[in-house]
């Protein structure tokens, strides 16, 4: 297990970062420590403040000539002054601290970031050990901040740095800590801030994407991210969005005890209406189930496959003859290419096994996935396998398999995909795919009531939200 811990290694990811207070932990060890330190700690903060407090009054003194007629009182406080100076050496024993800050980088492991910020390696090794019980290794990721504490403890016997604890924030409403005991143990404390769940509706016409409308009507990002999730199935967002579209969200907002948004909950009804067609689902959750998304007519929003892999990108060519961009005549394009950016993620258009991952002849970076006995898809170009991605591997709908490039005979950054059936490639636009999961009898009951009450829910909300123009007059619970 020592090992494991030692040897997490951080794993390139972008995410946003957001502010959380870090917990002072030499207050922590104050709270912990034996009632003779506490008592120690205290008497001492208090004569310091007595000695600067009769400091300041002798250097007061010392401007002031004598006066012979002072009376008893003032005789009585100057013979305090002049007193015997109060022996604060032990004040020396009590340690300093000082804290040190590390952006963690793809490659770090707990142990050695420790180590470059002055740990011994046994206090790294016995820090990271305590860490191991609250951190998970997806917690572990490039681009968050680890601040380190360090005390020094001057004296004869311990004038040297030892490392007294560090706290990373692992979320908005998460942070962990790692504090020494008096007995030079560590352990690990798991800090959350409560959170609340709060409904909000957010609804709007579309003028120029859904990503900026969306947001400009209140929702945030991974709203977003999560609405193109359940719609990916149906919609093209590059192609099948227009100006004039409009969609509907309804959301839980988690807030902190100030009322403070910090996050996204789960989304409960979203819906889309483009050129006059209106698609909308709810969320569902069965017994022993992943939490999926239904129509009215309890048909799954998930599809046996994706329609596009990729986000953000352009159709640059579809399927069919076409003049080759590098070998100048005509030939069969049997698939669909999209234009995007070097290291854009491509997912994986549906469940299954990956059947090769290499280069392949002029298809560069390859990656083929049989989803069954009669259908398969294909992905060339990539710059790069994601992790784990190899033959034989296992994958699901929806994960990375690889990223955009220009490997093999290719003129620019782009994806190039197929959908092959009993080995033929087929057009994509034209395949017809059924839903994955089709509710019926005493399960089609059970989300029927779950729709009502989110439709309640729904007519709730929209009391208190604001109508665009284009959305006056609509109804609720269609």
């Amino acid at each position: 297990m020592k090992a494991s811990i030692l040897g997490w290694s951080v794993t390139k990811r972008e995410e946003p970062l957001m502010h959380f207070p870090t917990l002072h932990l030499a207050r922590l060890r104050t709270h912990a420590c034996p009632p003779g330190r506490t008592a120690l700690r205290r008497v001492a903060a208090a004569t310091v403040a007595s000695a600067v407090a009769l400091l300041a009054w002798s250097a007061i003194r010392t401007e002031t000539a004598p006066n012979p007629q002072e009376s008893p009182a003032s005789a009585q406080a100057a013979a305090a002054i002049n007193a015997p100076a109060l022996d604060l050496s032990f004040l020396q024993d009590l340690p300093v601290t000082e804290q040190r800050f590390r952006k963690l980088k793809s490659g770090d492991t707990l142990a050695s970031v420790l180590i470059g910020l002055g740990a011994s390696r046994q206090d790294a090794d016995a820090a990271a050990q305590a860490a191991f019980t609250m951190l998970k290794v997806s917690d572990f990721q490039a681009g968050k901040l680890l601040t380190a504490t360090f005390e020094r403890v001057h004296g004869a016997a311990l004038d040297a740095t030892r490392l007294a604890g560090l706290s990373m924030r692992l979320d908005v409403d998460r942070s962990m800590t790692v504090s020494r005991d008096y007995a030079g143990s560590f352990n690990a404390l798991d800090l959350r801030i409560p959170l609340t769940p709060v409904q909000k509706l957010v609804r709007a016409e579309i003028t120029t994407t859904l990503y900026e409308a969306a947001l400009d009507a209140g929702a945030v990002d991974q709203v977003v991210v999560d609405f193109a999730d359940v719609f990916a199935f149906d919609v093209d967002f590059q192609r099948d969005i227009h100006p004039g579209d409009r969609f509907e969200i309804l959301f839980e907002s988690l807030v902190d005890p100030q009322g403070r948004a910090l996050k996204s909950g789960r989304l409960l009804y979203l819906s889309l209406e483009s050129r006059g067609k209106e698609k909308a689902f709810w969320r569902h959750e069965r017994d022993g189930e992943e939490p999926d998304y239904f129509d009215e007519t309890g048909e799954s929003a998930r599809k046996f496959l994706m329609k596009t892999p990729i986000n953000g990108a352009r159709l640059s060519s579809g399927f069919g003859l076409r003049r080759h961009p590098v070998l100048g005549y005509n030939r069969l394009h049997k698939g669909t290419d999209f234009a995007a950016p070097t290291g854009t993620p491509i997912f994986a258009a549906g469940s299954g096994t990956v059947l090769r991952a290499n280069w392949f002849s002029s298809y560069g970076r390859y990656v083929r996935i049989r989803h069954n006995g009669e259908f398969e898809t294909a992905y060339a170009h990539l710059s790069r396998f994601a992790s784990g991605i190899q033959a034989g591997s296992r994958v699901r709908q929806g994960q990375v398999i690889g990223y955009v490039g220009t490997t093999g005979r290719s003129t620019g950054p782009h994806l190039h995909y197929e959908i092959l059936r009993n080995g033929a490639a087929i057009n994509p636009s034209s395949i017809k795919t059924g839903s994955g999961v089709k509710l019926e009898g005493a399960a089609l009951d059970a989300f029927q009531a779950v729709r009502a009450k989110i439709d309640a829910e729904r007519a709730a909300a929209a009391v208190e939200t604001p109508l665009a123009p284009s959305f006056v007059g609509a109804a609720i619970g269609n």
